[in-house]
């Protein structure tokens, strides 16, 4: 994303992609294994740069303030047990009989946090936060996100 984007919009967006993605992979047949196990991979890492991403910016800020500490503090504890399930996930073998509804159950709590941050946590950024604010974040997520990825990398 450009330097000059809402950390909010982000967020919104990349909501979209991955849900996106997680369908797709959903429909894939038993057969493409490596389709699987690699959009798999992609998926999983982009979600954890998505997560780390806000974790290191969006949610600290809204646990400085009386009003969001608590919203902040569940979307943290949501992606705690999210990658509890991404990780059993990622062990199961995609041949496994348990991995399409494993990942399609993984799925649906990703789309409910989802439905959490924008209609709560977003929200409220957008209330309290100036866009100026809001822009600087957006610049801070796109830096953690690169650098949770290059981690997968090397």
């Amino acid at each position: 994303m450009g330097a000059h984007v809402k950390i909010t919009y982000q967020i919104r967006k990349e909501h979209t992609e991955l849900l996106g993605s997680l369908d797709g992979l959903t429909e894939l047949k038993k057969e493409d294994e490596e389709k699987r196990r690699e959009g798999l991979r992609a998926i999983m890492i982009s979600l954890d740069a998505h997560g780390k991403g806000e974790e290191q910016t969006l949610f600290p800020a809204l646990r400085k303030l009386d009003a969001t500490r608590s919203i902040a503090l569940r979307a943290v504890e949501e992606h705690r047990i999210l990658r509890i399930i991404m990780a059993e996930e990622t062990a199961t073998g995609v041949r496994d009989e348990i991995w399409l509804p494993r990942l399609v159950i993984l799925r649906n709590l990703i789309k409910l946090h989802m439905q959490h941050e924008e209609d709560e946590v977003l929200m409220k950024a957008d209330e309290l936060f100036t866009e100026t604010f809001l822009k600087e974040l957006g610049k801070k997520f796109d830096f953690v996100k690169k650098t949770v990825k290059k981690t997968y990398l090397s």
